[in-house]
């Protein structure tokens, strides 16, 4: 997302590669360059990163004009001076998320429960574990 008065929105719906390199992405982590040694990684397109761990101060910041930053589709309250850059081929990130134990112990009861109420809630996006 950017904001909608960012001088460089226009800018970068016309040369996206070339203005991103003038952009900062505020972002709340990245992995370690060392961690993924192969491939092209997102980082390297942004002229610089920003760790922002605190999300309403990196939405004021990208607000602000600071940056650009990945939003969720998830977040309920986005400022509303912030607009998608539609377009990119990273404009959006699917994502999956996946709860793990070990095979041959029993999942912990307060695991048991809290998988138990994201089946309720997304009942076909939720696969519970097998049973041993």
């Amino acid at each position: 997302m950017i904001a909608r008065d960012h001088p460089a929105r226009g800018a970068l719906m016309r040369d996206p590669t070339s203005t991103m390199r003038e952009l900062p992405l505020l972002t709340s982590y990245l992995d370690e360059t060392a961690r993924r040694p192969t491939g092209e990684r997102l980082r390297d397109a942004f002229g610089s990163v920003w760790e922002v761990s605190h999300m309403e101060l990196r939405l004021a910041l990208v607000a602000d004009g600071k940056g650009v930053s990945y939003v969720s589709d998830l977040l309920p309250a986005v400022p509303s001076q912030l607009v998608p850059v539609e377009g990119l081929p990273y404009s959006n990130i699917d994502r999956q998320v996946g709860a793990y134990c070990l095979k041959h112990r029993p999942m912990s009861q307060a695991g048991t429960r809290f998988l138990a109420l994201c089946h309720e809630r997304w009942p076909r996006e939720i696969r519970l574990p097998r049973e041993s």
